[in-house]
């Protein structure tokens, strides 16, 4: 059985810019989408 994905939200973007807002946004569009990191990387032609 696969894993289930839960969505995240995205960060609060009209914060002042800093590292973890920015790691935020990056980790909510692929969970928002439905994908694993191993889809990410397939889709990349990576390992994950």
């Amino acid at each position: 059985m696969a894993k289930s994905i839960k969505a995240l939200a995205n960060p609060e973007l009209t914060r002042p810019f800093s590292v973890a807002l920015l790691g935020g946004a990056i980790k909510a569009k692929p969970t928002q989408s439905g994908i694993t990191q191993t889809d990410a990387a397939a889709l990349c032609g990576i390992a994950k």
